[in-house]
């Protein structure tokens, strides 16, 4: 019972989203590579219609790893969704790849034969594929989790240290907030600040007198950006939230970013991969 529970957290654990269209022909190329050279071994005898073949293997397994990892993500964005991305999603993600890698592979040796091998084969083909791959992709995907763990807990640590540096500098400067038709405008004491969160076509302001009733504007997210840049302690963080870095408690790091600990609130607010830089660049010019 023991060990299901720890498969059970592994597998739960988050983890760095890594299809992001950049990345696809790094990844494309990477199991080809290793798909090409498990099928080269298994050629008794060097020659050119062997190696012929093992090409049209290769280019049809690149060909579905760049449709898989190009379209896949834009026809099923709840479960591509990065934010949720987890290690078993990968390994999940993974072998539907290798099963379809090993689909379209069948058809093309159906064709090269000229008969079809049946759904026999076709079966058996696919768990030879699935056993073969399944122990190195959990061990691939359990290494790379602990690498890019290992690195957010010691960028958390670091941004904590930078964060310590801070100067207390009360203020009583007011910032005014319009609505998107001007027509309404909400007022804030800078230093009571805490976080504005994106919801729907509102934005919710939360500062330490309405922690649990935060005061709403029909806003985006984008244009309160737009309008608080010249505040360098008001920054984005994810597409739905602005935070105060004086209200940051606690940085904490996971294999996937950052979540961070607000003052007078049990709200963990996460910093998005896509802001994780500029989020660091901006304590650092901050506090300095």
């Amino acid at each position: 019972m023991n060990l299901i529970n720890k498969v059970t957290d592994f597998v739960k654990q988050p983890y760095s989203y890594s299809l992001e269209k950049k990345n696809i022909p790094q990844h494309s190329l990477i199991i080809t590579a290793i798909i090409t050279f498990i099928l080269l071994l298994g050629i008794p005898e060097v020659s050119f219609y062997p190696l012929l073949e093992l090409l049209g293997y290769s280019l049809i397994t690149l060909s579905v790893c760049i449709s898989f990892f190009l379209f896949l993500p834009g026809l099923f964005p709840r479960w591509f969704d990065e934010e949720e991305w987890t290690v078993g999603r990968e390994i999940v993600s993974t072998l539907f790849l290798l099963f379809t890698i090993g689909s379209f592979n069948y058809f093309f040796n159906s064709v090269l034969s000229g008969a079809s091998g049946g759904i026999l084969v076709f079966i058996d083909i696919q768990l030879s594929t699935m056993l073969i791959a399944v122990l190195p992709v959990i061990f691939v995907i359990y290494i790379e989790q602990n690498r890019h763990l290992k690195k957010k807990l010691a960028l958390a640590i670091r941004l904590n240290k930078e964060l310590s540096g801070r100067k207390a500098n009360p203020t009583e400067e007011i910032i005014s907030l319009s609505s998107e038709n001007q027509k309404e405008r909400i007022d804030i004491n800078l230093d009571k600040l805490l976080f504005i969160k994106s919801s729907s076509n509102y934005v919710e302001i939360f500062n330490s007198d309405n922690i649990r009733r935060p005061k709403l504007l029909r806003n985006t997210l984008k244009n309160i950006e737009e309008e608080l840049k010249e505040y360098g302690s008001l920054i984005r963080c994810h597409r739905a939230y602005i935070i105060n870095l004086n209200k940051i408690k606690n940085v904490k790091g996971n294999s996937q970013g950052y979540s961070l600990e607000i003052e007078e609130t049990d709200q963990t607010i996460p910093v998005s991969r896509g802001y994780s830089k500029s989020f660091s660049e901006s304590i650092r010019r901050y506090v300095n």
